[in-house]
């Protein structure tokens, strides 16, 4: 199904003889398998949001599918995304879905975009020979790792009751999907954030439901912080934070919100107070 162009773009040396390896790479397949078809079902989700209110509406899938000569589409979206009846269907509801789709059904049709749609087409569910060890392969693995690990540095944070890891500052932050649109609510994710003592950004994980690490003061020297003024935006107290960790791993910017304006200027007067050396103890006595 939709497993099998990925799993074969894995390189071979990254699981022969290794069961570890192997559940490794397996597991960084269906996380690019997962990234993949929350974009594509993101895009499908705002071409079929006619209104762009944030849902969509029974009316809006006949309508589209059918001006894209998609009736049996149409039908199929109906009949799998309005369980409940209620004639609305929120994203939430609708990525659920989405995931069981037919493998046929979302590589084929037309709806959400050119870019992604091409991924999945129907000719990349047949493997040409030597699949996955030809150069092109590798190339494209590389480049979907190197997005993965741009959007998803997963490193877990076990001892919370060591002095370093205890908040001085914590406030719910809204975060915003990668490719998101700021004006729906779906796109914004609500988490709890905070700034350790030794200047690490911290948050907690429903998904994995234990607490990860964003950033450390480290990374935060020479990154990159900024407002952003958007009227638009359902959440108008935004701000981009892009931290560049020291190992040369490229994070992509992350844009998040705050509950006000005076909470988003405190969130930004203390990254910014991350982002100055720190003084040595011998300058402070002298201070």
């Amino acid at each position: 199904g939709r497993l099998a162009p990925i799993c074969e773009k894995v390189p071979l040396f990254f699981v022969k003889g290794d069961d570890m390896g192997q559940r490794g790479a397996h597991y960084r397949a269906v996380a690019l398998l997962q990234e993949h078809l929350k974009t594509q079902a993101h895009a499908m989700f705002n071409e079929l949001d006619l209104e762009q209110n944030g849902y969509l509406t029974l009316n809006e899938l006949k309508t589209i599918c059918s001006m894209r000569g998609e009736a049996d589409l149409a039908d199929l979206l109906l009949e799998h995304l309005d369980k409940d009846k209620n004639g609305t269907v929120e994203f939430a509801e609708f990525f659920e879905c989405f995931c069981m789709l037919p493998p046929k059904v979302t590589s084929q049709t037309k709806l959400g975009g050119k870019q992604e749609v091409e991924h999945w087409r129907k000719e990349e569910l047949v493997a040409p020979p030597d699949r996955g060890n030809d150069e092109q392969s590798r190339a494209e693995l590389a480049q979907m790792m190197h997005k993965y690990k741009a959007r998803n540095r997963r490193i877990h944070v076990d001892d919370l009751h060591e002095d370093k890891n205890q908040p001085v500052f914590k406030s719910t932050l809204w975060k915003l999907y990668a490719g998101g649109s700021r004006k729906k609510d779906t796109d914004w994710l609500e988490r709890e954030y905070w700034i350790t003592k030794d200047g690490s950004v911290l948050y907690f994980s429903k998904t994995e439901g234990r607490t990860l690490l964003y950033c450390t003061r480290q990374d935060l020297l020479d990154g990159e912080i900024s407002v952003i003024n958007d009227e638009d935006s359902l959440r108008p107290y935004i701000f981009r934070l892009c931290p560049k960790p020291t190992d040369g791993t490229q994070l992509e910017p992350t844009e998040f919100a705050a509950s006000s304006e005076a909470g988003r200027n405190f969130w930004i007067q203390m990254l910014e107070e991350l982002k100055a050396p720190r003084k040595s103890p011998k300058k402070e006595e002298e201070e």
